[in-house]
């Protein structure tokens, strides 16, 4: 005759037995691989990084490729002299993942200016880089002039053929759009590469809203900087102006960069930066959109109260390392720190824009001086 063994299992213990097996199943779908990559990089520290600032780094680096979802046991980070060393296993993205460990990751907050209150001074800078260019020209003739004479003695004989050649490679090499931009250009320095924010409507120009002050296409981008930049243009803006390009173009040919006028502190710095943030994640908007959502600590979202309360129907504007992300118009106060920013992300953008925010901004510069990716053998 058979015996049976009868086992009680009270409903208590199978509870936790459950959660136990379903605990379990999660921790380890967490820590899958994400590929088959090994990544070696030598990261170099700018030049007035202290031990302390390298060290804080490579926390920071090692929490954001948690985030991302590398196993910490595959993260493996030094610091020497200057440098700091890694190595990650089991990486599936290497581009990704060198953009995550570089990136400053400086989040800023900024009050705005209004085109209307800025093209004056948009105005002057364009008459005095032509009166600069314009001096710069007539010393560079004065000395040609000079050369020229000096080479009297040489007794070069010009010939009509000579001069008519000369014309005739100017003329092919040139059309009548292209000698009028020139004189335009002549006449108007900045203007010529960054397009004021008019609107045209009637047969009428009209300043356009918010603080937009004009855009240039992407590859002009550096020649409107580098009159900005000069030393005798930055004098004529007020102490507290700033301007920044957006970090995406506007247009459907995604070829211009708008250029928008940001307003700072007494110190010269934003209102509010990332070190308030305590949380960051991407989510989908009610419209689809993808965003990332933002909550503040105490006194950030103190901050943030007194600045949406102060600017309603104004912009702000949204800095992550120098570029506009995006610069919304206030609705209404804002009590309880908690935000979105929307910036026409992908999916991948939006998860790591999150996952840098979380680990805040780095207090070191860092550049890629040596690096090698092999395949794991699976």
């Amino acid at each position: 005759m058979k015996k049976f063994v009868k086992i009680f299992v009270s409903p208590l213990f199978f509870s936790i037995l459950m959660m136990s097996i379903f605990c379990s199943t999660i921790i380890t779908g967490c820590h899958h691989q994400l590929g088959n990559k090994h990544i070696s990089l030598k990261l170099k520290c700018n030049s007035s990084a202290t031990n302390e600032n390298m060290s804080v780094a490579a926390g920071i680096i090692r929490n954001r490729l948690i985030s991302y979802g590398v196993s910490e046991g595959d993260i493996s980070i030094t610091v020497e002299e200057k440098f700091i060393m890694m190595d990650v296993k089991n990486a599936d993205n290497p581009s990704r993942i060198i953009t995550l460990v570089t990136r400053p990751g400086k989040l800023e907050f900024f009050e705005t200016i209004e085109f209307q209150k800025a093209w004056p001074f948009l105005e002057d800078a364009n008459k005095k880089m032509a009166k600069i260019l314009k001096s710069e020209d007539s010393s560079t003739t004065k000395n040609d002039n000079i050369s020229v004479n000096s080479l009297k003695d040489q007794k070069k004989k010009t010939t009509d053929a000579d001069t008519v050649s000369l014309i005739s490679k100017v003329k092919s090499g040139s059309n009548a759009k292209d000698r009028n931009f020139e004189e335009y250009k002549k006449a108007n320095p900045l203007f010529a590469y960054l397009k004021p924010n008019f609107e045209e409507k009637e047969g009428k120009n009209y300043f356009g809203k918010g603080p937009t002050v004009g855009y240039s296409l992407i590859t002009d981008t550096a020649k409107v900087n580098s009159v900005l930049r000069r030393k005798e243009i930055s004098f004529i803006f007020p102490s507290y102006y700033k301007f920044s390009w957006e970090r995406t173009p506007f247009d459907d040919k995604k070829t211009n960069l708008r250029l928008i006028a940001l307003k700072t502190e007494d110190n010269g710095n934003a209102a509010l930066d990332g070190s308030c943030i305590v949380d960051a994640r991407q989510e989908k908007s009610s419209q689809g959109n993808i965003e990332i959502s933002m909550t503040m600590n105490g006194e950030g979202a103190r901050i943030w109260k007194s600045l949406t309360g102060q600017h309603i129907g104004e912009c702000i504007a949204i800095i992550l390392d120098n570029y506009v992300y995006s610069f919304p118009t206030v609705q209404s106060e804002i009590p309880n720190g908690r935000s979105q920013i929307t910036g026409n992300f992908s999916l991948e953008e939006a998860k790591d824009f999150a996952n840098i925010l979380k680990s805040h901004w780095m207090p070191v510069n860092v550049t890629v001086v040596d690096s090698t990716i092999t395949e794991q053998p699976k």
